[in-house]
């Protein structure tokens, strides 16, 4: 994507294997190739065939709100209170003087914490539940984009019995969740009971849903948004790395804000700071390339030039992040930049200069469930300790651009020493 905006500019079109394809660098834009002209393209397996990433128009717009309405800020509380508990035994487990996989913490530190805030903590289910189900869904989706090869690779490949496995184990815990979400006896709290309950009050949006319905959405929940926040995780502790100075800013401000004593959830709008070295890793390393992909209904206009329909259409938000003249040094690590006056947007950085998470309706709900994993995380972190990565190289992302690849090693050290 870097290359195609540095030799063709802001709207290029490029073939790969049976599909034409178009893609967005400029901010301008992006509410272009939207809705309702443009709607998203997303392959999708048999695993999940209803779930807020497949769903389109009014259904979209109804499940979406729904969801949003379980990320509200009173059950944001307890799932803060999830995260913060996470972190701080996430903390325990990197001792001084050890050499660990920064990148394998951060997966089991999100695995554990979507696990309890979707299916209940008192399930207990052990993170390779997930961490295998993850693997099956990656296979799902990508023999979608191969008609025939998700039916063939089912029926006659061995290598599919241990994923039809995988995913039995994680369909047990969801109906589970769901059957003790139905019981007045368990007063659970948690993304699926949210679900139920809608459904059984009959909110609009919710009155129809199916157990099935509501099993595929907490599996888009466990499968579908694991990459990203580890990935964030694991780019931050690279960009505290190499610049010292942030880093000692960030120990600085734990320290006024926590002192000795273990972060509280009530610290997460204090750690100003902490919020913006998030803000600013995921500019540099958003969760993803580009945003999910639409295509056009029919043919477009879109920038003065044509947009075939069916035209697969990207949005680079890696390149719109880094644009010289959206970002005062666009390649720099510089969290001040989130909190100086005045700030981007007042120092030229366009509406959709900015979209880590997406644009509109399609954006990602769980950017704020995200940044409080970070900020919990590397403060907790902060708190104590110092990663020192053995390279200084960046985290490679996998060639979709979604997630980091590991092992990532990093050398803990006690502040001080």
């Amino acid at each position: 994507m870097d290359e195609l905006h540095r030799e063709y500019g802001d709207i290029v079109f490029y073939e790969l294997p049976f599909l034409k394809c178009c893609a967005v660098f400029n901010a301008d834009l992006v509410q272009d190739v939207q809705e309702p002209h443009f709607l998203k393209w997303f392959p999708t397996g048999p695993m999940l065939e209803s779930c807020l990433a497949t769903l389109l128009d009014r259904e979209h717009g109804q499940r979406r709100s729904l969801m949003l309405a379980g990320l509200d800020e009173d059950h944001m509380r307890g799932y803060s209170r999830i995260i913060k508990d996470g972190a701080l035994a996430m903390r325990e487990k990197c001792r001084s003087g050890s050499t660990v996989d920064i990148k394998k913490k951060f997966d089991l530190f999100t695995s554990r914490t979507l696990l309890d805030a979707v299916v209940g903590k008192e399930l207990a289910v052990p993170t390779s539940v997930q961490m295998n189900v993850l693997k099956a869904v990656k296979v799902d989706l990508f023999l979608a984009l191969f008609p025939g090869a998700s039916v063939l690779t089912k029926r006659y490949s061995p290598l599919y019995i241990p994923i039809r496995r995988w995913l039995k184990a994680m369909d047990d815990v969801i109906h589970e969740a769901i059957r003790r979400a139905q019981d007045p006896a368990h007063p659970v709290d948690n993304m699926i009971a949210h679900y139920v309950r809608a459904r059984e009050e009959g909110v609009d949006g919710a009155s129809h849903l199916t157990d099935k319905e509501i099993r595929d959405e907490a599996l888009a929940f466990l499968c579908g948004y694991p990459d990203a926040p580890a990935a964030a995780m694991t780019y931050g502790v690279h960009f505290l790395a190499r610049t010292p100075a942030t880093r000692r800013r960030l120990e600085r401000e734990v320290d006024e804000v926590a002192g000795d004593r273990p972060i509280r959830i009530t610290d997460f709008e204090k750690l100003s700071y902490a919020r913006a070295v998030f803000q600013e890793t995921v500019r540099l390393a958003p969760p993803a390339y580009v945003l999910l992909p639409v295509r056009p209904g029919e043919d477009r206009v879109v920038g003065g030039h044509l947009v075939p329909q069916g035209t697969v259409t990207n949005v680079g938000a890696r390149v719109l992040h880094r644009r010289a003249d959206y970002w005062d040094r666009p390649d720099e690590f510089r969290p001040e930049r989130w909190l100086e006056e005045p700030g981007p947007r007042d120092r030229g950085c366009p509406e959709h200069g900015y979209i880590p998470f997406g644009v509109g309706d399609r954006s990602c709900p769980f950017g704020g469930f995200a940044e409080r994993m970070f900020v919990f995380a590397h403060a907790s972190l902060a708190q104590r300790l110092r990663l020192d990565p053995a390279s200084n190289e960046p985290p490679k992302q996998f060639s979709n651009g979604i997630g980091v690849k590991g092992p990532v090693t990093v050398t803990v050290r006690r502040r001080g020493t």
